[in-house]
Formats: structure tokens, C-alpha cells, sequence
């Protein structure tokens, strides 16, 4: 098994550092980083900003979507979890970004 470690680096400053959200995961013998890499961070990266914004800022919607064009619905976990970790790092961005604690954010919104 292998670990991976996600870091999701915003523009928002706090005690002047940049919000970095985080994620881990260690599924499988291929280490999540390189799928991420191969295919979801070069999308992420290469989108205009305003296409993973909405109107409250960073939007997870917006990201889970640049991330899967031309994937499949019905992903595998080559893509389902690759996606998910970085997901995971988003949310815990914008946790962080409105100061509030990542699980009690998740369990209110859901």
C-alpha cells in the first residue's frame, strides 16, 4: 500500500499564509498522486479561475466538474478515488477558508 497526500493551495491569506486545504489516502498498490497528476490536477490547473468559482468564491461543484470532463459517469476507482482525495482537500480548504471545523461544516450542510 501506498500513501498520498493532497494539498490544495488558495488565494486566501490567513496569518499571512496562504489557505492550503489537505488530504491523504493510501487505497491501492498505484499511488493516488500519480492519477491525480496524470489527469485530474493538469485540468484543475489549466482551467480559467472563474470556471471553479461561483458566487461565495471556491466551489466544489464547479471543481468536481472541471475534474471529470470526458470521464465516464460511472467511474472506476482508477477515477473515484483519485477524485475523491482531491475533493476531500478542497472541502477541507474551504473549511478552513470560513474558519469553521471541516466535519461539523459537512454534517450541517448534509
Amino acid at each position: 500500500m501506498t500513501t498520498s497526500v493532497v494539498a490544495v493551495t488558495t488565494d486566501v491569506i490567513r496569518n499571512g499564509r496562504p489557505v492550503v486545504g489537505y488530504a491523504f489516502n493510501s487505497t491501492g498498490a498505484m499511488p493516488v498522486a500519480l492519477r491525480c497528476w496524470a489527469r485530474f490536477i493538469p485540468r484543475i490547473i489549466s482551467a480559467p479561475p472563474q470556471e471553479l468559482l461561483d458566487q461565495a468564491g471556491l466551489s466544489i461543484q464547479q471543481v468536481l466538474g472541471c475534474m471529470m470532463q470526458r470521464e465516464k459517469p460511472a467511474a472506476t476507482p482508477n477515477v473515484s478515488v483519485p477524485i475523491g482525495t482531491i475533493e476531500t482537500a478542497v472541502w477541507d480548504a474551504l473549511a478552513k477558508i470560513l474558519d469553521v471545523r471541516s466535519g461539523m461544516w459537512l454534517a450541517e450542510r448534509f
